[in-house]
Parts: structure tokens; sequence; C-alpha cells
């Protein structure tokens, strides 16, 4: 039985696997490796500055868009062919949101630059917001952790799959880290698909606001 930590689940005397165990003596309670690989990554997500600080913006983008139902309004009709668009947000413990939350921002992204700036002058918000989403290390950090994500989703899915016994499970992991190594801990490094598109634009003077991303 694959479960999350919590004592409701997995509590030596009341909790769940312990109640089924009654019944089913033979029952074997595991922790569910995707979940510990969520939390995996929001205690390395905890150590760089760089990511809280990204997260910190994401959150604070979405609380913008939801005080105001009229701006996430405006959001929509501003980029027609994605009427479902929601802001992004990261829920801490479902760190693999990131994802949905970074495909989000691409897309909205042109949209977003433009109601902010409109809106810089009278919100104390819209302001800083703007001018962040501006910069480099905003748009370097989007193509990485959108490149890292997409990674680590595969892996996530991977851990979930029906059939997953202790040899594939050793495998995926092996080789998700076998690409992390060979991907950015090398002396030359080759960055992933975005963060090389990135880096092209960047060359090229046309990654402003990746309309085109």
């Amino acid at each position: 039985m694959g479960s999350d930590e919590a004592a409701v689940m997995l509590g030596k005397r009341g909790g769940e696997a312990a109640l089924l165990k009654s019944h089913c003596p033979h029952l074997v309670e595991v922790h569910c490796v995707a979940h510990r690989l969520a939390l995996a990554i929001v205690d390395v997500a905890k150590k760089s500055p760089d990511v809280s600080s990204y997260e910190s913006m994401l959150n604070i983008l979405t609380t913008y868009f939801r005080r105001s139902p009229k701006q996430l309004s405006q959001l929509r009709q501003d980029i027609l062919d994605q009427p479902k668009v929601k802001p992004p947000e990261v829920h801490r413990v479902r760190w693999l949101s990131m994802t949905q939350a970074i495909d989000n921002i691409i897309k909205t992204l042109p949209a977003l630059l433009k109601m902010l700036e409109d809106q810089a002058e009278n919100d104390i918000t819209a302001s800083p917001l703007y001018e962040y989403l501006k910069t480099y290390r905003f748009m370097f950090m989007t193509a990485f952790l959108q490149d890292l994500f997409t990674g680590i989703g595969i892996l996530s899915r991977g851990l979930q799959s029906r059939d997953l016994n202790y040899e594939k499970m050793t495998m995926l992991v092996h080789s998700f880290i076998l690409s992390l190594k060979s991907t950015y801990l090398v002396d030359s490094p080759e960055y992933g698909p975005k963060l090389g598109l990135f880096y092209v634009k960047l060359e090229t003077h046309t990654c402003r606001t990746w309309d085109k991303y």
C-alpha cells in the first residue's frame, strides 16, 4: 500500500494502513516514492535563494489576479487563444505544480507585461512585478526551471506507474540523475532545450518577451 507519510495513513495504531492490516495481515505499507520525490524537491528548493525568489514572485502574481476578477478577465481577453488560462500558482506540498505555473507564465508573458506596465503607475504591486518579469534572472530561471521540471515530471509519472517495481524505480532514478549530471555538471554544460533557446534569443536580442517562445 503506497501512501504519503501522514499519521492518518501510516500511524501505527489508528492509521489507515494499520486498520487494513487487521483484515489483511500481509499488507505492506510504503511511503509513496512519487510523494517522496516531491518532498525532496521542496527541501532542495528551500536551499536556493533564486528558486525561492521565483516561487515568491509566482505566488504574488497569483494573489494579484485573485484579488481582482476584472484583471484576470482582462488577461484572458488579451490572449484569446487561451480562454481557460489561469494565473500561475505553486503548491509547496505539490511542487510539481511548478510545471503548469511556468507554462502559464510563458503563454501569457507578453499580455502580463503589457497589463502590469499599464497599471504600474497606480498599483504598488504591479510595478515591482513588472520590473521583475523583465529581468534577465527571471527569464533565465523560467527557461532553466521549465527544462528541469520537464525531466522531473517524467520521473514522477514513471514512479506512479501501475507496473512499478524496485528494479524499474532504481532505473528511473539513476537515469534521471545521470541526465542531470551530463547536462549541467560537466565542464561544458549542454543546456536543456528551453534554456538553450533562451541563450540563442539573448544573442540575437529577441528574448524581450518570449512572444514566440
